[in-house]
């Protein structure tokens, strides 16, 4: 699937290279002029760096855990219920960034164990909106963009929406410390490497050769393990208008219904 969001200017040859493919033509993205800036990853519970992995830029430095095993039996409640094909709902809300132009994004996902639907609206700064929908079911994916038809698109691997991916391996969990929210008691967890936006789904017609360099999910769970919130960040890059530059993505999380029976089929 190729961009198709509402255009105002294009260069001539984006123009007849998108009617030529037979899509609508879509906005192109201001030209960025800052370079790529990584985010290094986390350290692991267990791995010698304790809970003193990479955080979030300007974000405070986990709160220290007052019971040793705390972060070990909350990161493995986690894993526990991954294991078992873990189901969820996900409300997400935040912003595609690039260096002059900003993308709202917001939407929702619904997982039961390896299968995902998802929901996202991006709206550009100039009001034009567009609606991604992608659909992964048993090994296979689907895509459609404003309603429209769904097409099967190959799945990468690198690519599959999956925000607790690598979380199962030995020391992938990193322990963020005891947090109080609401006056509930809950643990703070961070994940490297996870997917939660396709960067080559963001519609913009001007943005090629995406690819990510780093990722972050930063949650708070409960005892028993259960995400109840949280943050996912995701560092990459493409070419827009042909010059290489970052790709950041910045969302919030919410968790529902987890644990709880939820159905995602194929278009």
């Amino acid at each position: 699937m190729r961009r198709s969001t509402a255009v105002i200017t294009l260069a001539p040859l984006v123009a007849i290279a998108m009617v030529a493919a037979g899509g609508c033509a879509g906005k192109p993205l201001p030209i960025p002029t800052r370079p790529p800036v990584p985010v290094a990853s986390p350290g692991s519970i267990g791995s010698g760096s304790g809970a003193s992995g990479s955080m979030p830029a300007g974000s405070a430095a986990p709160t220290a855990s007052p019971t040793p095993n705390a972060g070990q039996a909350a990161a493995e409640n986690l894993r526990s219920l991954l294991g078992g094909g873990l189901s969820y709902k996900l409300a997400v809300k935040g912003d595609v960034l690039l260096t002059v132009s900003d993308l709202a994004v917001s939407g929702s996902l619904s997982v039961s164990g390896e299968d995902v639907a998802s929901t996202l609206r991006y709206t550009f700064e100039y009001g034009e909106k567009d609606t991604i929908e992608t659909r992964l079911v048993g090994g296979r994916q689907w895509v459609r963009t404003n309603g429209g038809a769904w097409k099967a698109t190959k799945v990468v691997t690198t690519n599959v929406l999956n925000p607790f991916a690598g979380a199962l391996q030995p020391g992938a969990i990193v322990d963020g410390g005891a947090k109080t929210v609401g006056g509930k008691s809950l643990r703070g967890l961070q994940i490297a490497g996870g997917r939660l936006i396709d960067l080559t789904t963001v519609p913009a017609v001007n943005l090629t050769e995406e690819r990510v360099t780093s990722a972050l999910l930063t949650i708070l769970v409960d005892v028993a393990g259960r995400p109840v919130s949280g943050h996912w960040m995701q560092r990459g890059q493409g070419r827009v208008s042909g010059q290489l530059q970052e790709v950041d993505v910045d969302v919030d999380l919410t968790f529902s219904g987890v644990g709880s029976k939820v159905t995602v089929s194929a278009p």
